[in-house]
């Protein structure tokens, strides 16, 4: 049970990112921080849960990802 609530939450803030756009590490920081102020443990588990991807310090979101985590 407490992973699928995990999912919801992570689908919610996917929904904070378009999907054709790259974003800096600050920029995804600040998009967390609007909802919940443990901006790292969210972004690490959006990547590992393969909603965004990350290369160096860019970020993008994988949108066929959004609903089936």
């Amino acid at each position: 049970i407490q992973r699928k609530k995990r999912n919801i939450v992570l689908n919610e803030f996917a929904k904070k990112f378009k999907p054709d756009l790259k974003y800096s590490e600050e920029d995804v920081n600040k998009i967390i921080m609007k909802n919940y102020d443990d901006y790292c443990t969210i972004r690490r588990l959006l990547i590992e849960e393969k909603v965004l991807k990350r290369d160096n310090q860019i970020y993008w979101l994988i949108n066929e990802n959004i609903k089936g985590i």
